[in-house]
């Protein structure tokens, strides 16, 4: 089998009937299908199956782009992305299964199934602008991206603007005083954070938290409070500005953090697998010890019994012989 050096751009498609991320066939007979041929990410049928150390099989979309290690659903076991490998065998085992189409009553084998779902099922219709799209890959890339009807989060929703707004409306929800206070909470936060990482929000110190405090009456104030334009726009400019400066700082710092932590993810792992060979380099060295101890105690045997045989040896010839020499003469009449 041989190892993927690179994966697709996208990790995950999404399905035109229920949008559900997955990156596996989604086929009506599903439950009735043996467990082995669907992926424990998506829990559809796998799609390019790919295997991990463990032995598990998922679709080769459900391995997560940019990461550099995948954890098996089933066991959790981890994988390190440049050691999941093509399961060739696999997939070209699960060619001949039989599937029910799920958008209509085909049915056949899976080889069959993608030419299937591009000559009768290939049209597709938004159903935020009702715009007609011809591929399934045009139609995940539409919503994902330009269907500008499409309600979507805010992008500080995790932090409290929970507020749904169409696509084509984000640049006026991004000038409206609740998104703008709530992303001046959030900065403030981080910068606390950053100021003091060793010890507990509770335990900042009292000077960070009145220089907060401080900070959040006047955001309030501006935000109640009528002031002149040219003197609002001012404020509104200096504090843009330096929301831009502090973001980019942000952004700098995750980035080096993400960088620090995946460098050592790595180390880590080749530690484990320096120690694990050093263990097996340890268990060969005492085996070899013990097996050369053994032929030494066996030579030592060997030279014993030999010394034993000559002594025996030299103790017959004189017995025999008894002290006089014998010569063998040839042709005995010729020198007569």
């Amino acid at each position: 089998m041989k190892a993927l050096n690179l994966f697709p751009s996208t990790c995950q498609i999404y399905d035109h009937f229920n949008y559900a991320p997955h990156g596996g066939y989604h086929v009506k007979n599903l439950a009735s299908l043996d467990e082995r041929y669907k992926c424990p990410v998506c829990k559809l049928i796998i799609k390019n199956g790919v295997q991990l150390i463990c032995g598990d099989r998922i679709c080769r979309l459900c391995v997560p782009y940019g990461k550099i290690d995948v954890q098996c659903p089933e066991c959790s076991q981890i994988t390190l992305v440049s050691q999941i490998v093509d399961d060739k065998g696999f997939n070209n085992d699960i060619q001949t299964l039989v599937i029910t189409c799920i958008s209509c009553e085909w049915s056949g084998e899976l080889k069959n199934y993608q030419n299937h779902l591009e000559q009768i099922h290939n049209h597709y219709q938004c159903s935020y602008c009702n715009e007609t799209l011809s591929s399934s890959t045009i139609f995940n890339q539409h919503q994902e991206t330009t269907c500008s009807q499409m309600p979507v989060n805010c992008i500080l929703h995790k932090y409290g603007c929970e507020e749904k707004i169409l696509r084509c409306d984000l640049s006026k929800h991004y000038l409206t005083e609740t998104h703008q206070r709530i992303l001046l909470l959030y900065i403030l936060q981080v910068l606390i954070n950053i100021s003091d990482r060793s010890q507990p929000l509770t335990q900042l110190d009292t000077n960070v938290e009145r220089t907060t405090i401080d900070l959040l009456t006047n955001i309030n104030t501006i935000a109640t409070t009528t002031l002149k334009a040219d003197k609002y726009n001012v404020q509104q400019e200096g504090i843009k500005e330096m929301i831009s400066i502090m973001s980019n700082g942000i952004e700098s710092l995750n980035d080096d953090s993400q960088i620090l932590s995946d460098e050592l993810l790595q180390q880590s792992l080749l530690v484990e697998a320096i120690n694990q060979r050093s263990e097996i380099l340890k268990t060969s060295c005492e085996e070899s010890n013990a097996i050369l101890h053994a032929h030494t105690m066996n030579m030592d045997i060997l030279q014993q019994e030999c010394r034993s045989l000559k002594e025996m040896v030299s103790e017959n010839e004189s017995i025999s012989y008894d002290g006089t020499f014998i010569w063998k003469i040839t042709d005995v009449k010729e020198k007569m």
